[in-house]
């Protein structure tokens, strides 16, 4: 009897002390493991410290941006090494702000896993792109200042000469891209072992492509009505026979040039800084923010220079505006949009990596968009630029069938892009069928392979069709609250600081609700789109 009560206090004690042991033994585990994944942070900050650099250098020398020395710096960098160090971590973490950050830090390996595997063909399209040049009259542009380009050449048959300059290099970037897209779904399929590449957008983008697959062709369905009407107008009333329109006649027609004298080059920088203090975000004293002026002497349009472009060295500490100062509601426009662009990185209060760098492009577009169309509202086009009611009536109408083209132009190659990515295959009709109604009527091959040759920077239209969609409902609630003129409200800045220096913390889901939505609505778009044509719903 007594050997058995010794027996069970030793095994009382064994199991005493296994479980006091255990949680001592957890807090280890966890503790080392989040000093190896602060570890993994710090070498990951250091190296978008240096892509930062070198994309900031790129542009100033006026190279194409090469990835691949990076990642052979960082050979190490980006494996499912550091995805299993994740995981094993996340099973441990019951924070949920801890959760959030390592999901986002898994998400952001994986997107860089795939890009590094890929990166040699991707600057092989880099450096194809920039290769791009169109002789205008301007002087020889790149493939940025297109648009441009041909917005400023009254002659057709110039216009159509300069569109088709450079096909046999766009029919070389298709087959690069197909290329691309297919070893990035082999890796993505194969290696990463996702179902779908739709999963792989979900987890790395939290996009679900099979919605906004919908949401763009109920939008370009919805809007083609209009869409006729509002461009029959226009083409009206710049005596253009509607059945002659071609794909390079699209800039030229939806031009604002003839508007460009009363948008002052001399003005422009008095212009924007006033713009934000009256909204009381006073740019100019933000001192890590340097805004820098890329002016021509010339008193011509001169596009020698690099164009307007916000660049990301460090958040919060170091951010860059270069302005390309040229006359015309283009210089003007861009210059708005890439100072509020910026915005959330620079007024950023987030100290970890994943909160200042890894989030949604969108809320970046968003605040972007809002503040640059402030040159689409009436009473600031009044204060500012023009005040004659007829300028404004026609300048208003022009700038609607712009903005409703552009939108659904992005829907459309989202569309295309979508099917090329669920099918592996280009369907010829289906595409010429976007393209015909959502944009032009007789849509060229050259069009094609601009879409096409451009497939590396996937998400790009679907986070800016996606940004113009919400900034139109953001703006229904900044009017409610600011009032009609809500671009001279001081208390507008204090409204819109709450969400920029939440830095990347915001995902889409919670940006929307915080500004009192649920899902991505376009009819508020469409709704702006009415008012600026003509009915000035919101004046």
């Amino acid at each position: 009897m007594k050997n058995k009560r010794l027996l069970l206090k030793l095994v009382l004690v064994l199991t005493s002390l296994l479980i006091i042991g255990c949680p001592g033994s957890k807090r280890d585990e966890l503790e080392f493991l989040r000093s190896r994944v602060d570890s993994l942070r710090n070498v990951i900050n250091n190296f978008l410290l240096e892509e930062n650099y070198l994309k900031y250098q790129s542009y100033i020398n006026n190279k194409p941006f090469q990835i691949t020395p990076l990642y052979t710096k960082y050979n190490n960098l980006f494996s499912q090494l550091d995805i299993n160090l994740i995981n094993e971590l996340l099973k441990l973490e019951q924070r949920p702000e801890r959760i959030d950050r390592l999901e986002r830090l898994k998400s952001y390996v994986y997107g860089r896993i795939v890009d590094k595997a890929t990166s040699k063909l991707q600057d092989e399209i880099v450096k194809k792109r920039h290769e791009i040049r169109y002789l205008t009259k301007f002087g020889t542009v790149g493939e940025c200042d297109l648009d441009f380009s041909l917005a400023y050449e009254p002659d057709q048959s110039k216009r159509k000469k300069l569109y088709e300059q450079n096909r046999t290099i766009y029919e070389e970037l298709e087959k690069l891209n197909f290329k691309l897209l297919s070893e990035k779904k082999r890796i993505i399929l194969d290696s990463l072992r996702f179902n779908s590449y739709n999963q792989f957008a979900s987890m790395v983008r939290q996009i679900d492509l099979d919605v906004y697959s919908e949401i763009s062709k109920k939008f370009i369905e919805t809007t083609n009505g209009f869409y006729s009407k509002l461009l029959n107008d226009v083409l009206k009333s710049r005596r253009f026979p509607y059945y002659n329109l071609k794909a390079y006649d699209i800039s030229y027609v939806l031009s604002t040039s003839k508007f460009d004298r009363y948008f002052k080059k001399d003005s422009l920088l008095s212009i924007l800084k006033n713009s934000y203090n009256l909204i009381g975000l006073p740019i100019d004293s933000l001192h890590n923010l340097s805004i820098i002026l890329n002016e021509s002497k010339s008193k011509k349009i001169d596009l020698s220079r690099p164009s307007t472009k916000s660049f990301i060295l460090s958040v919060p500490e170091d951010l860059k505006i270069y302005l390309r100062v040229e006359q015309g509601f283009e210089s003007y426009y861009s210059s708005f949009y890439h100072s509020g662009y910026i915005l959330n990185m620079a007024m950023s209060k987030e100290k970890s990596l994943e909160l200042k760098y890894f989030g949604s492009e969108v809320i970046n577009h968003t605040i972007g968009t809002l503040l640059a169309n402030q040159t689409d509202e009436l009473k600031w086009l009044d204060n500012n630029i023009f005040s004659t009611k007829s300028l404004i009536s026609n300048y208003g109408k022009i700038r609607a069938l712009k903005k409703l083209y552009d939108a659904r132009w992005l829907c459309a190659k989202f569309l295309i892009k979508y099917d090329i990515l669920t099918q592996d295959t280009l369907d010829l009709d289906s595409t010429l069928k976007f393209l015909n109604y959502a944009l032009e009527l007789s849509p060229s091959r050259t069009t094609l392979y601009k879409i096409t040759s451009s497939l590396y920077d996937y998400y790009q239209e679907l986070d800016q069709i996606r940004a113009i969609f919400i900034e139109a409902m953001m703006k229904t609630k900044v009017r409610e609250k600011f009032g009609n003129e809500w671009f001279k409200n001081s208390d507008l800045g204090n409204y819109l600081s709450k969400f920029l220096e939440k830095g990347k913390k915001y995902t889409v889901t919670e940006f929307l609700k915080d500004i009192g939505f649920y899902e991505v609505e376009p009819r508020f778009f469409y709704n702006e789109i009415i008012a600026l044509s003509g009915k000035q719903k919101f004046i």
